[in-house]
């Protein structure tokens, strides 16, 4: 006969990040075009999220270390075996399959957020990666777009057969692990007034100085990303762009074809106008005799010439 006791499995730090995870995700993927603003904001408060777990499984409670569920690849298919099976062993912390699977979800998001700044770069010449971004060509934005694309799917991918491995495992072993992500506690087994020795009672040994420094590096790329998205000005409509032609605040745009032309001879094909997060500009692509697609690109408010790029 056994008698169950509620051990303390994960730390409130953990539980913060993965429901702010969870928040933040959704609300990006959800939001873009009319709403990138929010989109923007919720990337950079997944970007500080990741930066946070990835140094809590470092220095984190017991089971938020990578060394607690990181486990070789053959543990893990083994495990997925057995589920099938019907006998899979029970884990305290994350199983060596649910292992893997947090790790391919923070190599996914990292990816996805690392594209998607160098999307924002290279359309709205914004964020930390607009310098590296500068010049890029059609080609190389339509590549991270893509990029941007496929992560994020893939991260939902993902995120679904979690789901159903929560499922399967809170079925097989009786327990709720949502609950359990939710108060932080499991069930653990003992018999009569003794635990089992296979599963003992977890005590959180979590260092003050350390809850401190992530909690202010946590707080610190939050509130960084939230400034940055702030000043966001990346979406101006068409009449905007009217209003600031009408009031000065911008060159026309024949003034600026005319600029682009005087630079170099050809047959301009486009040209847009672009609001960043630091300048506002202008983008003329000129098609010359050898067939070459030119970028040029101009301040908006000066006329003056940025600088130019040869399409691939």
């Amino acid at each position: 006969m056994f008698a169950y006791d509620e051990v303390k499995v994960w730390d409130p730090w953990l539980r913060a990040f993965h429901w702010w995870l969870v928040a933040a995700f959704t609300l990006a993927y959800f939001t873009e075009d009319d709403l990138m603003t929010v989109h923007v904001w919720a990337g950079y408060v997944v970007g500080g999220l990741l930066v946070f777990r990835l140094l809590w499984g470092v220095i984190g409670s017991r089971h938020a270390r990578f060394s607690d569920f990181v486990t070789k690849p053959t543990a893990a298919l083994s495990y997925v075996r057995e589920v099938f099976m019907g006998r899979a062993r029970r884990y305290l912390g994350h199983n060596p399959a649910g292992g893997w699977m947090i790790i391919a979800l923070l190599v996914m998001l990292v990816l996805t957020t690392i594209s998607g700044l160098a999307v924002y770069g290279a359309d709205e010449q914004a964020g930390p990666l607009a310098g590296l971004m500068v010049g890029v060509s059609e080609r190389g934005e339509d590549f991270w777009e893509e990029s941007h694309e496929f992560f994020a799917n893939t991260t939902v991918t993902l995120v679904l057969i979690h789901l159903l491995g929560v499922l399967v495992e809170s079925l097989l072993h009786k327990e709720n692990l949502v609950r359990a992500m939710i108060t932080g506690c499991k069930r653990g087994e003992s018999t009569m007034s003794s635990l089992s020795s296979e599963q003992p009672k977890i005590r959180s040994r979590i260092n003050p100085t350390s809850v401190a420094s992530v909690a202010l590096i946590f707080a610190v790329m939050t509130l960084l990303g939230v400034a940055v998205g702030s000043d966001d000005r990346a979406h101006i409509n068409h009449d905007e762009v009217q209003r600031l032609q009408q009031a000065g605040e911008v060159l026309s745009l024949h003034v600026v074809i005319e600029k682009a032309r005087a630079l170099r001879d050809g047959h301009v094909i486009e040209a847009e106008f672009k609001s960043g997060r630091k300048a506002l500009t202008y983008e003329v692509e000129i098609l010359d005799e050898q067939g070459q697609v030119w970028e040029l690109l101009f301040d908006a408010k000066s006329g003056e010439f940025l600088g130019e790029s040869l399409e691939d």
